[in-house]
């Protein structure tokens, strides 16, 4: 854990040196412009990001505890088999239903736009 720490504590150092190089350069430009800031500023913002990319992606981490039993598959495997079965067809029947229904909506909308046309040249004729 205190090497997560030191990785993060000097990648974000790192990184806040090189953005502040560039400040620096930014400032200098209405003087003198040192071009020299530039130079070690991009290799310490990389440097930076690059040790805190390593800081996340350490193993310490993750607290296993060895005492418990490793992941099998279940002894009734067919049993969930038999679920996802029923599972699947509960879906392809929720599917269908939704689809008559948005078909009975559009129908729907067609009779409520007949009757409206209808109406329209009743009025006019």
């Amino acid at each position: 854990m205190l090497k997560v720490l030191l990785f993060t504590f000097s990648g974000l150092t790192a990184s806040c040196g090189g953005i502040f190089l560039i400040y620096l350069f930014l400032d200098s430009l209405n003087t003198s412009g040192k071009p020299l800031l530039l130079i070690p500023s991009l290799p310490l913002i990389v440097f930076g990001v690059i040790l805190i990319i390593k800081a996340s992606r350490k193993n310490e981490l993750l607290l296993v505890n060895e005492d418990t039993a490793p992941l099998l598959p279940p002894e009734n495997f067919d049993n969930f088999k038999n679920i996802a079965e029923k599972n699947n067809q509960i879906v392809n029947e929720w599917i269908k239903e939704s689809d008559k229904k948005d078909k009975l909506k559009i129908l729907e909308i067609a009779a409520a736009a007949e009757e409206e046309t209808k109406k329209t040249i009743a009025n006019s004729g």
